[in-house]
């Protein structure tokens, strides 16, 4: 199913960062948060003592362009010029303008800093080079129908296809400056194999993404484009089936967990060199063309599960400094000629990031049923010490923890070179019991809106 998510892009090669100090683990109310937050910030359901409106008010001026900062104009990141198709009355739907009244006055006493801060983001308080924008992602799975009201799946969900021309000028309203979407392989290959003679290419589907992305070009919003999103071929799946070891899920064909996943894995990060190299020729042989390439990863920020040395071990173990230690002769390895083709196949490093985790040591793992899941030897909590590591959602695996986001960026950044960073997802599903709320309720969105003051905070806190 299709669904829109908001993506940042952050210059970590070019804005100095500032490495905040941490603070214990801590929660304002028992079972909410603990999520080691900041000294000044604050407990969920505490910030939502402000008032909708100036949520929603505070919302506009740091998501949708800044327009009393940026004088009524937004200012293009790249070359500092503005822009006339952006102007003071831009609005966020183009079916219903919004009525926006001045903030109420803000009572320092009653809130927190990182209360005041989050209010007064807007682009000017983002580098040069910032980017804004929305993604969508294409057809994952729908396998639930029958819980549906009217037993619709997602074959149409947005319905984007027919209707991008919409939903581009959404998002030039929005004073957006990127748009993130992915290129369905079923569209362009719907076999998912290619001829020798290119037999099996839909060029119905090529020209409706040269459609695409020509309308983002020409309504100023810059195509970000992701080639792969799960959206495996139907006949690829019929093909080759569900794999994995027989002790795991006896429904499995075969396979074996604790070696094919790494294999995977192996010639997936060949695909992707082989891929940029073919990307660099063409740029060698094209010098106007100034597309960059990377790849994208789903990330979590990992936390110890307790203060012990060992749990403290564990959470950097999620990280593959180890792993040819822990997973021995099961892990494939590369070939100099391919390692020296991976070591430069990234302009940037996309992240995924979504939750954190508690990690706790793990050292007795069944020899006898070898799998990529246990290979770290760590065993992850949701929570520490019975407080949940951040506020739930109707997503047993997602707890929101925002601070998360700055240590994983500054992680990113210290261990591997500094690299250039696109947030390219981050969002959260509905909230605990919202089928309860009514339609009227529910666009209020309020948990929602939060989520993006406090994860853009917590950015903010990274690259200043």
């Amino acid at each position: 199913m299709a669904y829109s998510q908001g993506f940042l892009q952050l210059h970590a090669l070019t804005t100095p960062l500032r490495v905040s100090p941490h603070c214990q683990v801590g929660s304002t109310k028992p079972k909410l948060i603990v999520c080691k937050a900041e000294k000044d910030d604050v407990g969920e359901g505490e910030a939502a003592t402000l008032s909708h409106v100036s949520r929603r008010l505070a919302l506009g001026t740091a998501l949708i362009g800044g327009v009393a900062a940026a004088g009524g104009s937004k200012v293009s990141p790249a070359d500092g010029k503005v822009s006339p198709a952006y102007t003071a009355d831009a609005q966020i739907s183009p079916y219903e303008p919004v009525k926006v009244s001045p903030l109420p006055a803000i009572n320092y006493e009653q809130y927190p800093a990182s209360v005041i801060d989050a209010l007064s983001l807007s682009r000017n308080s983002f580098p040069m080079g910032f980017v804004f924008g929305t993604a969508s992602a294409a057809y994952q799975t729908c396998n639930v129908a029958e819980k549906i009201r009217d037993r619709s799946n997602g074959d149409v969900a947005i319905d984007e296809y027919h209707r991008y021309r919409e939903d581009i000028r959404i998002m030039r309203d929005m004073n957006m400056d990127a748009y993130r979407f992915s290129i369905s392989w079923s569209r362009i290959i719907p076999d998912g194999k290619v001829g020798p003679n290119e037999e099996g290419v839909n060029q119905e589907g090529i020209d409706y993404y040269n459609r695409l992305i020509n309308h983002l070009k020409d309504n100023g919003l810059e195509p970000y484009v992701t080639l792969f999103h799960w959206d495996l071929p139907q006949a690829l799946e019929e093909e080759y089936g569900g794999r994995c070891s027989p002790w795991l899920d006896s429904t499995c064909l075969g396979g074996d967990s604790g070696r094919e996943p790494y294999i995977v894995t192996h010639n997936l990060l060949l695909s992707h060199a082989a891929a940029v190299d073919e990307h660099n020729q063409y740029k060698t042989k094209h010098p106007d063309y100034e597309g960059k390439i990377g790849i994208t990863l789903v990330t979590h920020w990992f936390e110890p599960h307790s203060e012990s040395e060992e749990d403290k071990e564990a959470a950097k173990r999620k990280y593959p400094k180890s792993m040819r230690h822990l997973v021995g002769d099961r892990l494939p390895e590369f070939s100099k000629p391919e390692s020296k083709l991976l070591a430069d196949s990234c302009d940037f490093i996309g992240i995924n990031y979504y939750t954190t985790l508690c990690a706790a040591d793990q050292p007795h793992v069944d020899p006898s049923k070898p799998s990529y899941t246990t290979d770290s030897h760590v065993h992850n909590y949701t929570e520490r010490n019975g407080i949940f590591v951040g506020v739930p959602t109707a997503s047993d695996w997602l707890y929101v923890c925002p601070k998360g986001i700055k240590d994983l960026l500054l992680y990113t950044k210290q261990q591997y070179n500094d690299p250039v960073i696109y947030i390219t997802e981050n969002g959260r599903g509905n909230d605990l019991n919202q089928e309860t709320e009514t339609l009227e309720e529910a666009l209020i969105d309020t948990y929602r809106i939060d989520f993006y003051y406090r994860h853009l905070y917590y950015l903010h806190l990274a690259i200043r």
